[in-house]
């Protein structure tokens, strides 16, 4: 069975990178209306950082949404927020946030698959070991 690891890496880089925002474009936190825009860059980040990696340890599912859920909140957070004025800002938020649907929504059915193929695995491994009754 086909599992979605490829898909998880790009999507822990993105991460990555809206994780690091803050610190290189040189902008940091300031007590000014930017410091909403970096906070929303590492939330996201973290999110997508920490859902990529048990995806890519695990089939839960639930991290294959999460992420698929945070890039549809990152690519509407500029009108949201109101940061759509700054460039480097809303580009990062667009593409960066469609990229992380498009792969969460290209592993989704992958995980799906993984998951029922696992369980019928277990199933079937748990009918094996049992005791013959005679």
């Amino acid at each position: 069975m086909k599992k979605a690891k490829w898909e998880h890496i790009i999507i822990l880089c993105i991460g990555l990178w809206l994780l690091s925002i803050p610190w290189t474009v040189g902008w940091g936190f300031g007590p000014n209306d930017i410091n909403v825009v970096m906070w929303n860059f590492v939330t996201v980040g973290i999110t997508v950082v920490v859902t990529s990696i048990i995806a890519l340890r695990n089939v839960r599912i639930w991290a294959e949404w999460l992420s698929l859920f945070m890039g549809a909140w990152l690519v509407f957070s500029p009108i949201l927020l109101i940061y759509y004025n700054n460039s480097f800002f809303l580009w990062n938020s667009i593409i960066f946030g469609v990229a992380i649907v498009g792969l969460s929504a290209l592993s989704i059915p992958i995980a799906e698959k993984q998951r029922v193929y696992n369980r019928l695995l277990r199933k079937n491994q748990r009918s094996h070991h049992r005791p013959i009754k005679h």
